[in-house]
């Protein structure tokens, strides 16, 4: 992870701001060990692929789960996704981070803003 005065950039699974980043918490009742599991179920429940967002509760990882939750087998409207994925995006991400026992850089815990950019430095 780099961090500048505006970004904090983050590419690996290591970085605990990314998606892939394993971490124990619970969202709407199911126990995640990720942040990008929890947003393809939620995806996958949203249009109503039950079946699909089971497979992606028994993902064995993130990269799994972002496959399945790419599957042609969710009825997926992009339009309808946009209206929505920021609440999603917003609600895991709360779940995730709200977990006392997890062990969260001392700045963010401390509440330091930072806009967020996940890629690499060759972005900035």
């Amino acid at each position: 992870m780099k961090t500048t005065d505006k970004y904090v950039f983050f590419s690996t699974y290591k970085d605990f701001l990314s998606n892939f980043y394993p971490c124990s918490f619970t969202y709407r009742g199911f126990k995640f060990d990720n942040s990008e599991k929890a947003i393809m179920w939620s995806k996958a429940m949203h249009f109503g692929a039950i079946e699909v967002a089971n497979q992606i509760l028994q993902a064995p990882n993130p990269k799994e789960a972002k496959r399945l939750g790419r599957s042609k087998q969710i009825p997926f409207v992009e339009s309808e996704w946009e209206q929505v994925r920021e609440q999603v995006f917003y609600d895991v991400l709360m779940a995730k981070f709200s977990v006392p026992k997890q062990r969260w850089p001392e700045a963010f815990l401390a509440h330091r803003v930072w806009p967020h950019f996940q890629g690499n430095a060759k972005h900035a």
